[in-house]
């Protein structure tokens, strides 16, 4: 059992990434955020919330949270509005160590879309599949992951507004292991399986690619010094 507190800044986000997938029919939007408590408190602010985030209006019923404590399962958990226009916030105890914050929900299909990022201790990032590339205000774009040829963008402004091209979904299973459809086949077995919210199993992908990322931009500016 620890204290608890609503001082700022007890809790930090260490990382805030989006992940978009444009389909025919809506926008499929995981927006992850990894919140970092390393005092030996439990942060719990009701007014603030423990996240802030940016729902379109035709999304805003339709949003769902879902919370992975420390050492802890997923739980769902209600999504409120803020005073802001268009904010909204989670509201959780974050004890110490790192707290999962996903929120998911979907969109029409556009090939525009517009977004807010609440003030963010971390960069904010934005995913799309490969065959899915944005343009326009407030993002800049950091590449493409060698492997996947999924693109990263760098959410620069905290109002943005982009161009939507191609539609996709970024799929990881087959990277994450070949094997597990044949072993399954030759024992016989009903296999069960236990999986987390879809984002959670690319998280460490995610967090490679935007490493690999900056890391390739460096090369870049190292090498056009030498030239």
């Amino acid at each position: 059992v620890y204290e608890s507190t609503n001082k700022k800044g007890t809790a930090t986000v260490a990382q805030h990434l989006i992940v978009m997938e444009p389909t025919a029919d809506q926008i499929k939007i995981s927006e992850l955020f990894i919140m970092s408590n390393k005092t030996t408190m439990t942060y719990h602010d009701t007014t603030a919330g423990s996240a802030q985030f940016f729902l379109p209006e035709a999304s805003a019923t339709s949003a769902k949270a879902i919370i992975t404590a420390p050492g802890g399962m997923p739980v769902p958990r209600p999504t409120s509005q803020t005073a802001r226009a268009g904010i909204y916030k989670v509201d959780y105890p974050l004890k110490p160590g790192d707290t999962r914050i996903e929120v998911t929900y979907t969109t029409p299909a556009a090939q525009k879309f517009s977004g807010k990022v609440a003030a963010s201790d971390a960069p904010t990032r934005i995913v799309t599949p490969s065959a899915v590339t944005l343009t326009g205000d407030g993002i800049e774009n950091l590449g493409q992951e060698p492997q996947t040829q999924a693109h990263l963008y760098n959410i620069s402004a905290l109002n943005y507004n982009v161009l939507i091209d191609g539609t996709g979904a970024l799929n990881l299973g087959q990277a994450s292991g070949n094997g597990s459809q044949e072993d399954a086949e030759a024992d016989g077995a009903p296999k069960v399986e236990v999986a987390s919210a879809r984002i959670y199993s690319r998280l460490g992908w995610v967090l490679g690619l935007a490493l690999g990322i900056l890391a390739l931009g460096g090369v870049a500016l190292y090498r056009r010094g030498e030239a």
